[in-house]
């Protein structure tokens, strides 16, 4: 699939990405639009972001019918319009197909980060606390959407796909590193591409550094990269949220197994917490999804699974975990308790 050619050489176009791997989505996006800044619009004056859930068709054709005397194509993105709460989309619909947006000098990338196929393979929308089908507006934009030449979903990856990656980015970024040691890293971080991309700079960096320039070792990875519990947080926050002890105290104790130490896991739980407290705090004040992002400022993919986690608990509830898990730091930290007896504790009396 070749955007680059097409976008130089033809008429406007209308690109369409959508799924949960918004790294991989970026990163295409960002291809893009260097590619356009080098070969068509060197000045940067041609390009514009819409936040299309609380965008309306007044201003996203006021953005996209403003153009240059000097620079025949532009380029737009547009993200999140499926979540935006006004009812636009049988309008932008309407709008993009009258000033016929795929076959005029334009190009227009939408990217919805919060549609995806489902394991049964249906199209869904991810919501603050679950995934539901399309309602019948949605479905049409999609079907139009996703009918276009350059549409493609980014997957998130599974746990085979996310070890391929780390060696081929190891190995683009000139280090090594062997299968095994791909793996422990992937089980340290999960498929989370923001946080494994700024890991494995370090890594390399490192090992670059290095007089002996070998390759990239289990102790590397131990020392260097934070034992990142983020994909095993988040298990956890969903077990917490359906107060599934079993899971719970499962999760708790792999991860003692593999030495990550009661205080670095208190550490990521309390500081999880407080995002989800955070974003909570926003939901009730109706902030939307992209004003609570701008606000907060974090990894997208965090970000939208911490947004989804929100759902699941009340604000009091919220509090009381976040108060309860500053009480059980204070008191090790104070020599009051030993910490892995006291997160036994904290865990069982969910």
């Amino acid at each position: 699939m070749s955007y680059f050619l097409f976008l130089l050489y033809n008429s406007g176009m209308i690109i369409f990405f959508y799924g949960e791997n918004s790294f991989r989505a970026k990163q295409k996006i960002n291809e893009v639009k260097a590619k356009f800044f080098r070969e068509i619009d060197p000045n940067e004056q041609n390009f514009n972001i819409i936040d299309g859930s609380t965008a309306d068709i007044g201003n996203i054709s006021a953005i996209i019918n403003t153009g240059s005397l000097f620079v025949k194509k532009r380029l737009t993105l547009i993200e999140n319009l499926f979540g935006n709460k006004k009812d636009i989309l049988p309008g932008f619909l309407d709008f993009i197909q009258k000033n016929n947006l795929d076959k005029g000098d334009d190009i227009l990338i939408i990217y919805e980060s919060k549609i995806k196929n489902d394991k049964k393979n249906q199209i869904v929308k991810i919501g603050a606390s679950r995934e539901s089908a399309l309602n019948i507006k949605e479905k049409k934009l999609f079907a139009y959407l996703s009918g276009q030449k350059f549409s493609q979903e980014f997957k998130s990856f599974s746990e085979s796909e996310t070890i391929v990656w780390i060696k081929n980015e190891i190995s683009e970024r000139g280090g090594l590193i062997s299968p095994n040691n791909a793996a422990l890293l992937s089980h340290m971080i999960g498929n989370d591409l923001w946080q494994l991309n700024n890991d494995i700079a370090k890594l390399v960096n490192y090992k670059k550094n290095d007089t002996n320039k070998s390759e990239i070792n289990a102790s590397d990875i131990k020392e260097l990269v934070s034992a990142n519990l983020t994909e095993n947080i988040f298990a956890l926050t969903d077990a917490l949220g359906a107060k599934n002890k079993t899971q719970i105290l499962k999760i708790f104790e792999e991860q003692l197994s593999i030495d990550v130490s009661p205080e670095y896991m208190l550490a990521t739980i309390l500081r999880h917490f407080k995002t989800i407290l955070q974003i909570k705090g926003c939901l009730d004040q109706k902030l939307s999804p992209a004003q609570i992002s701008a606000k907060i400022k974090m990894n997208p993919y965090v970000f939208n699974k911490s947004l989804n986690q929100a759902g699941n608990f009340s604000l009091t509830v919220l509090k009381k975990i976040t108060n309860d898990l500053i009480e059980l730091d204070f008191y090790n930290k104070t020599g009051q308790l030993d910490l892995k007896t006291g997160l036994s504790l904290f865990f069982a009396k969910i």
